[in-house]
């Protein structure tokens, strides 16, 4: 019984895993404009447009220190 526990432990732990790194390649190589368009198209009919673009201003530096975006061409 332990065994099966592990295991599913496991298996649960591996999806999650694989799951946020696929959330993170969506968004690897955007141009910083790119990410704050598809973050507040997400988020925009969930907790408004206004909130959205606050909540987008807030992530992108932090995505952007992580090295995960491209900076905008100027």
């Amino acid at each position: 019984m332990r065994l099966i526990r592990l295991i599913g432990l496991g298996a649960l732990f591996y999806f999650g895993w694989k799951f946020l790194e696929s959330k993170r390649d969506e968004y690897m190589g955007l141009t910083e404009s790119e990410a704050k368009a598809k973050l507040v198209g997400k988020l925009k009919d969930k907790v408004g447009e206004e909130t959205a673009e606050q909540i987008a201003e807030q992530v992108i530096p932090k995505l952007r220190e992580r090295g995960m975006l491209r900076p905008d061409p100027a």
